[in-house]
């Protein structure tokens, strides 16, 4: 910059460095070249301004643009925002890609899990789309269907489907049948009879036809027809191709489910055996499979070969649990390997297994009393869940042990809740980013950020500012030669009054050296501040791991002080819960702030970013030209003394001034004509972000209508599943305790078999003493 030269002479000593004429003039005359420039700029941003600036607004295809980036990065919210805007103003409907921004919006919904909003701008493309798209709102209209519960108007977009999508009918008997299956559960046998019928009419030729022998398989398992059910999954094998693994692997182990309930038990073995190791489905498959050897046991015609096969179960068994599986499977493994254990012969083996898993597993049911006494935890645990589920915090500590978790899972009423739950998390999501965004595009309307919303309209605002910025520096340029000038002249007392005004200028001149001059470091401004506040953000991200750490330490120490078998007096308990509830509490304040902080760093980030030092640049320029001309009035004295020539120069330096004020008066003109255009323009623009405003505002009050009415809620059903999973202990540790019988009678057959020998033996014995000495004894 021009400014830091200058600068660097003025700062460097207290006196000036006289300045001679002819070197005045040839400064002079770059000044001139540099006022010519900044006419010439001015000139060419005008121009490609125009007369008329572009009223699109909307850019819908820069618009579909953004949303499929933000579709790609999984956010499918935010791809929502982008669109929503361009589908409800009704100028954009006759666009030719508004179906697109439709469908995409439709799309961006249902993934953000708002089926009611999505269902609607699905059904608006319904009678409007043909081929490929009417499929894919159709199945968007079915997954709706599916994931609400709601199967109303399936035969409707079914016929929409059948008439105008170019499909087969096996594509669309297909798409029913999944329809009919999940709608029909496991107890509606006329839906699911009309499923296997649909599933079943797709033939063998047709690419479905694996998808749709599986769906056939399984329906008829709904229906108990087994055989039926394994003669298709026998045909399925057949059609999958060799490359689609999980496909076979899930087939077969479908079969080997099969084959054991009806007594193949070989051919259930043999399809066990073909799932390999690196399956999804293989812990799955070791569990079955010594199911399956058992069952072979039992059959076994002689003792050896029944030892083989418990063996062979036991071996399946211990496989299966060095694999680490989820915690009911494992529970599970453990008590068929002490029952596999009694009969191979190893009671004393197989009470240490039952005692591990009745201290085990009594252990964590006396957490789960626990926890169901002390009610105030419940919403903390539906918090954890939600996490682990919807946020993908598998690692998460939980105040209660992972076997709970799991069965708690399975309950259909608490799997309800956590979709519930879920849902309403998300919704606190976008509801709270929902309000940022409107803050930020309210202040941003009002700022420099609203001139970026014209394609080509920021680079002529960088120009602009560039203009600005070097009509400062110029104006300083001219002062340090006229001060290089008439300083010399200067008596002492003639000095104080410039002094004066000159510690004002050099205040702002600092300042002013720091403002970019091209458009090219306008934009590298942009991009600092950007990454500043970039940086801010991290780090303050960072903190929230600080903080989860924290809070899951807390969890930690809670479900410890909670198992019931930590040795801590009544008293000691009372301490650290109060310390454990204060802590929390400073912790959600902490977590609250940090949210505010995020939130106001995201923000600034914006609207600081789009700014680029304009507003600085523009409160610079009144403040910076009254230090000027207060210093230019104090130094006015000394011109009287200067040489002919020099007289020459100051008449050129005056004239340049008159040439700087009328460029700068210029420059304000075309500023203030573009910024009328530009309000102009947004105007509808902000009357559509107070509106969005007046409905998020709406929004937010149903959404703590429903977050309360969710709470209400929680509590009883979380009380009756967690029943539910004690009555599951129970009956766990009760197994374990009829093991432990077994063991007991295994003993006590021991036992029974030894003296029963030792009778024998002794029989024997005296049977031959009755023989050796029978003589003697008929005497």
């Amino acid at each position: 910059m021009l400014a830091a030269g200058i600068l660097a002479v003025w700062f460097a000593a207290p006196s000036v460095d006289p300045i001679g004429v002819d070197e005045a003039r040839k400064s002079a005359d770059r000044i001139d070249e540099r006022i010519g420039q900044m006419k010439v700029d001015l000139d060419r941003a005008r121009q490609s301004v125009g007369v008329v600036m572009r009223k699109d607004l909307t850019g819908i295809e820069r618009r579909l643009a953004d949303a499929e980036t933000q579709m790609m990065l999984e956010d499918p919210w935010r791809a929502a925002v982008v669109l929503l805007d361009v589908v409800e103003r009704p100028e954009n409907r006759s666009h030719p890609r508004y179906s697109d921004a439709v469908f995409q919006l439709a799309e961006a919904l249902r993934r953000s899990r708002n089926f009611r909003t999505a269902r609607g701008y699905y059904e608006q493309l319904l009678t409007q789309s043909r081929g490929q798209r009417l499929q894919e709102v159709v199945e968007g209209l079915l997954e709706i269907s599916t994931e609400t519960r709601d199967y109303s108007d399936v035969e409707l977009y079914l016929d929409h489907l059948r008439r105008g999508s170019g499909l087969s009918g096996p594509q669309i008997d297909y798409l029913h049948g999944r329809v009919l299956f999940r709608r029909a559960g496991a107890a509606d046998r006329a839906l699911l009879e009309q499923a296997l019928a649909r599933f079943e009419s797709v033939p063998a030729s047709n690419p479905l036809a694996p998808k749709a022998g599986y769906f056939a398989g399984v329906t008829r398992v709904r229906l108990e027809d087994y055989s039926e059910a394994i003669a298709a999954f026998e045909r399925t094998l057949e059609l999958i191709p060799e490359g689609d693994a999980r496909a076979r692997q899930l087939t077969r182990l479908s079969l080997g489910r099969l084959y054991q309930e009806v007594g193949r038990i070989e051919d259930s073995i043999a399809a066990y055996s073909t799932v390999p190791a690196s399956s999804p489905y293989y812990a799955d498959t070791l569990y079955e499979r010594a199911w399956a050897h058992v069952a072979a046991a039992n059959q076994a015609a002689d003792a050896e070969s029944e030892r083989a096969e418990y063996l062979r179960a036991l071996e399946a068994t211990e496989l299966l649990m060095a694999m680490s599986p989820d915690a009911g499977l494992f529970a599970s493994a453990r008590i068929l390997q002490g029952n596999l254990e009694i009969r191979l012969g190893a009671p004393d083996t197989a009470y240490d297994t039952f005692e591990s898993v009745i201290e085990r597993y009594g252990r964590d049911k006396r957490r789960l009393d626990n926890f169901v006494a002390r009610q105030e935890d419940t919403q903390a645990f539906f918090e954890q869940l939600v996490y682990r589920t919807a946020e993908g915090e598998s690692e998460l500590p939980q105040p209660l042990p992972e076997l709970a978790i799991t069965w708690v899972l399975e309950q259909e009423s608490m799997d309800q809740v956590v979709d519930l739950e879920r849902d309403l998390l998300q919704s606190e999501k976008n509801l709270r980013e929902s309000r940022e965004l409107l803050e930020v595009m309210t202040a941003a309307l009002a700022g420099e950020q609203q001139y970026r919303m014209f394609p080509g309209l920021g680079p002529v605002r960088d120009q602009t500012l560039s203009i600005q910025n070097r009509w400062l520096s110029t104006h300083l340029e001219l002062l340090q030669l006229e001060r290089r000038a008439v300083v010399p002249t200067l008596t002492a007392a003639e000095l104080r009054p410039v002094a004066r005004a000159h510690a004002d200028v050099e205040r702002l001149a600092r300042e002013i050296e720091r403002l970019p001059e091209t458009t090219e470091e306008v934009a590298k401004g942009r991009e600092e501040v950007r990454s500043a506040y970039e940086r801010a953000n991290l780090r303050a991200y960072k903190l929230t791991f600080a903080i989860s750490s924290l809070r899951a330490e807390l969890l930690a120490v809670e479900g410890w002080l909670n198992r019931g078998d930590s040795d801590v007096s009544a008293r000691e308990r009372r301490l650290l819960e109060a310390r454990i509830a204060e802590t929390q509490n400073q912790v959600a304040g902490l977590e609250n702030e940090l949210e505010l902080l995020l939130e106001e760093i995201r923000s600034s980030a914006v609207l600081a970013a789009s700014d680029s030092g304009a507003t600085r640049s523009a409160e610079l320029s009144q403040e910076f030209i009254q230090a000027v001309n207060r210093e230019l009035e104090a130094l006015q004295i000394g011109r009287g003394r200067a040489s002919s020539g020099m007289v020459g120069v100051f008449s050129r330096f005056d004239q340049q001034r008159r040439s700087l004020q009328s460029a700068k008066q210029r420059l304000d003109t075309f500023v203030a004509q573009v910024r009328a255009q530009v309000a102009d323009q947004v105007s509808e623009l902000r009357q559509a972000v107070a509106r969005e405003a007046v409905q998020v505002a709406a929004y937010r009050r149903e959404f703590d209508r429903l977050a309360e009415s969710s709470e209400q809620l929680l509590g009883p059903v979380a009380t009756r599943t967690l029943v539910a999973v004690g009555e599951r202990y129970d009956e766990l540790v009760q197994k374990a305790d009829l093991g432990i019988i077994d063991v007991a009678w295994a003993r006590k057959q021991d036992e029974t078999e030894r003296v029963n020998g030792l009778i024998r033996q002794m029989q024997e014995r005296t049977q031959a003493l009755e023989a050796e000495f029978e003589d003697v004894l008929k005497e």
